[in-house]
């Protein structure tokens, strides 16, 4: 009866630990995202509704807008590693009409 026990409690802690977990921190599918926009076509409201608002703004000009994606995943020892790292860079014109995109 013991043997069942441990041979179950064995099994739980392989297979939880072969799962790995993902992490996301800022937007997910950023590069999608991105192409969807078009410079002098899209503005300020167009990329507002489609990604949300910026995660950081320019510090002296605030027609510079950042988005972050970062993905984390665990290795087999348990620390974190990071499989992708993008930013968004993108720069409007006074009016709100984007004019420059840097991915």
């Amino acid at each position: 009866m013991r043997f069942y026990f441990y041979k179950y409690i064995l099994i739980f802690f392989f297979i939880f630990s072969c799962t790995t977990i993902d992490e996301l921190h800022g937007i997910d599918n950023l590069k999608i995202k991105a192409e969807s926009l078009q410079e002098n076509i899209t503005n300020t409201n167009d990329v507002l509704n489609l990604i949300g608002p910026p995660q950081n703004i320019g510090i002296t000009d605030n027609n510079i807008w950042f988005y972050h994606e970062v993905h984390q995943t665990r290795n087999k020892y348990g620390t974190k590693v990071i499989t992708d790292n993008n930013t968004l860079r993108l720069e409007f014109d006074d009016l709100g009409i984007l004019k420059k995109i840097n991915f």
